[in-house]
């Protein structure tokens, strides 16, 4: 991609303008690779809007799953269109590469809809990453293991993710040390499950209505039971007064 043959022709322009002090003319550069320079420009110029038009949605859209876990079709909608134009005003009109881009989105599409479908996440995610992959399918960091802009993001997210279970952990080792005994009714459960009970989740009190948190628990035989159903992206959220819960 055109970017990094702009970094090479950069440095030649700021080796001129550090020596006379001006913009490049085509005596610096000549014709063509003036008209390049320019191209370049106007390439990194559509990468910061691809950039902001894709932090606008992610800011919009976040919100409104923080409170309401809901967000509405028309956002995703909007965005998406937009970025399809802006890809497509890339490859027709700049004359891109056409096949990464569009690698990038065959990629993303089906991806993030069998992850949804597997019920490992909920539908406002999928149609993210949907989203993301029209916006800015391609992303050329200094390093990089590939350039699929909305598979980096996706795999940064997973990372993130990760955090919760050390999270989970802490907050049950520090609520059995002030002597609060977190596995009370749960005697009968085994210690592998009580073990991965530490660390997907926390037993709560007074979980109300809009507190958004899955139920980690169900009740067999007149016992409570864990239930570590992997699904939960379509559950209903819980309202209990005391329950083992996730988010």
């Amino acid at each position: 991609r055109r970017q990094h043959a702009f970094r090479s022709i950069h440095r030649e322009v700021q080796d001129s303008l550090t020596i006379v002090n001006r913009t490049p003319t085509d005596a610096d550069l000549g014709v063509d690779s003036l008209t390049l320079y320019l191209l370049l420009q106007v390439d990194l110029l559509m990468l910061e809007y691809r950039i902001v038009v894709g932090l606008a949605m992610l800011a919009y859209t976040s919100y409104y799953d923080v409170k309401s876990r809901e967000v509405d079709d028309k956002p995703w909608i909007l965005f998406s269109l937009l970025g399809g134009a802006l890809t497509l005003y890339d490859i027709l009109l700049q004359g891109d590469d056409w096949f990464t881009p569009l690698l990038s989105i065959g990629v993303t599409v089906p991806l993030a809809f069998a992850i949804y479908y597997a019920g490992l996440y909920g539908g406002a995610d999928a149609k993210a990453l949907v989203a993301l992959s029209l916006i800015l399918p391609v992303y050329t960091p200094p390093a990089y293991l590939h350039v699929s802009a909305p598979l980096i993001v996706f795999t940064n997210s997973i990372l993130l993710v990760m955090v919760l279970p050390l999270y989970f952990f802490f907050r049950n080792f520090f609520a059995a040390m002030r002597g609060k005994d977190i596995f009370a009714g749960f005697e009968a459960e085994p210690r592998w499950k009580k073990t991965v009970a530490l660390f997907v989740g926390c037993r709560l009190k007074n979980v109300k209505q809009g507190a958004f948190y899955f139920s980690l628990e169900k009740t067999a035989d007149g016992k409570r039971r864990f239930d570590f159903t992997f699904s939960k992206a379509g559950d209903e959220f819980v309202q209990a007064n005391d329950v083992w819960a996730t988010y």
